[in-house]
């Protein structure tokens, strides 16, 4: 199982909506992993002879491509939370929805377990590597999987499904 962790400053009040912050941690366990990478191109299909008339067997298409030199990059995230000794599945997934809406970019993406380890992980966000904006947030809470919300479950940890979509670039 691969970990994703997430770092970004988050307000410290409890709805994270003020100014300042400290640095929050949040860490996926995450079960299925996709990069999408699109580059821009235009494409202009002629064939190479004028003449639409006959057939000729020499006639071959003559694809000419226009590189706009831009490049879409987005990682979907799958994975889940769960409650640990110092915060409940529900907290992480409030804060990872204020990392969302509060805007720029993450401080850190790590993909990878956050010790050292062989092969070594990858990071996002520090030197020259573009920066990752997390873009969309769902959670998902299955009512025989997620514990610590009803008085029913109360004993048992939590466990909630989510879903991030992270695009990547470079903040203006």
């Amino acid at each position: 199982m691969t970990t994703i962790t997430l770092v970004k400053d988050l307000p410290t009040s409890t709805n994270y909506y003020t100014n300042g912050g400290t640095d929050t941690t949040i860490t996926i366990h995450a079960t299925k992993i996709i990069m999408h990478t699109k580059k821009s191109l235009i494409k202009i299909k002629r064939a190479r002879t004028k003449s639409r008339q006959q057939s000729n067997p020499t006639d071959q298409p003559d694809n000419k491509i226009i590189d706009l030199q831009r490049v879409d990059e987005e990682l979907t995230i799958q994975g889940w939370l769960d409650d640990d000794e110092t915060e409940t599945a529900w907290n992480k997934a409030w804060k990872l929805r204020a990392m969302a809406t509060l805007g720029g970019p993450l401080k850190k993406l790590i993909i990878g377990e956050p010790e050292d380890s062989s092969p070594p992980k990858i990071t996002f966000g520090e030197g020259d590597v573009q920066q990752a904006f997390l873009e969309e947030v769902t959670f998902i809470g299955n009512p025989d999987d997620t514990g610590a919300i009803t008085q029913l479950n109360n004993a048992k940890p939590a466990r909630l499904e989510i879903n991030l979509h992270i695009y990547f670039g470079d903040e203006r």
